[in-house]
Formats: structure tokens, sequence, C-alpha cells
């Protein structure tokens, strides 16, 4: 079990979000509402890329998984769900013994729950990249500005410079004797 704490930072780890909408997807469409890792493991015919399993997925994301612990189900192991399959109406059973089943989502209630999830993951993205919009032109200023600050030093070091040189050599061209030193 992992003691990582829900976060919606989780959604920049590289496969994440494929990881979740494909988490998405089955427990949206599957019968059952609550399915267990191997059973996720083998409808998927893998395991998750960012998690060592798919429960772990749900637990790291509240928002949109519930997970049962084992024994809260009668499998005796952990099972995640998708919330929303719980808020619905449930379906009554044929048996009356049975309880009471949460019927898929429609496909317009998943491809809700998808754009969710890309939406998370976009906002995080932008979080995560925000700084670039300060930084780099703030980067850009400062060195323009030092830029500036250097050309002037060059410029007024050059202009004294002329006027040193045209003092030395003006009385000479004028046709007048120089005499010694300063």
């Amino acid at each position: 079990m992992s003691t990582t704490p829900p976060s919606t930072s989780l959604y920049l780890k590289p496969g994440r979000l494929s990881d979740v909408l494909a988490l998405i997807q089955v427990l949206a469409y599957d019968k059952f509402a609550k399915r267990t890792n191997a059973g996720l493991t083998n409808e998927l015919r893998k395991g998750p890329l960012t998690a060592d399993t798919w429960i772990e997925i749900g637990r790291q994301h509240p928002e949109i998984f519930r997970v049962l612990e084992a024994e809260r189900h009668r499998s005796g192991q952990d099972t995640v769900a998708l919330i929303t399959r719980f808020v619905q109406e449930p379906i009554a059973p044929a048996d009356p013994d049975e309880p009471p089943k949460s019927p898929p989502l429609s496909p317009d209630q998943t491809g809700k729950l998808m754009e969710l999830a890309i939406q998370l993951h976009d906002r995080e993205v932008q979080r995560r990249d925000r700084w670039k919009t300060v930084v780099v032109p703030t980067v850009i200023a400062i060195i323009a500005a030092g830029a500036s600050i250097v050309a002037a030093v060059i410029s007024t070091s050059k202009s004294s410079d002329r006027g040193v040189t045209t003092q030395c050599i003006g009385p000479a061209e004028s046709g007048q004797p120089v005499t010694g030193g300063r």
C-alpha cells in the first residue's frame, strides 16, 4: 500500500494521464462497479505505468475514484470504483438477496469524466510552466538593461578618449609648436 498523499501534481508523472483514462473507461462501462487490481490488470492486459497497482492509482486520485478496503468487499481484496457510479440511482437486482447494483455510465458521463482528468492534467502542466512566463521575460529585461548600461559606459569612455586625443593633436595641427608635457 502506498503512502503517497493524494495530489493533483501526480498528473505530471509521465504516463499518469493514460493510466487514469484507462481506469475511468474500464470502471465506467463494466457491469461491475468495483474492481480488484487482478481484475483490472486482466481486463486491461497490463498494470499501470505510474504505480504498482491500479488500486494505488485510485488512492492517489480521490477526486475521481473511491477505494474500498479489503474488509469492506466480499472478495477480501481492495477494490476501486468511480465515485460517479455510486451517486447514480442503483438498479434493483433480479435476486432480492443481492444488493442493488450501480449502473454503468453513459458515454456522455464517461466523456465528461475523461475531460475532467485531461483538464486537471492540463492545469498542472500550466501551473508547472507558469514560472516560465515570468522568469524568462525578466531575465531578458535584465540582460537588455545590462547591455544598455555597458553600451552607455563604452560610449561615454570613447567620447572622453576622443576629447583627450583631440587636445593632444589639436595644437600640432594648427601649426603652433608643441611644448613639453602637461
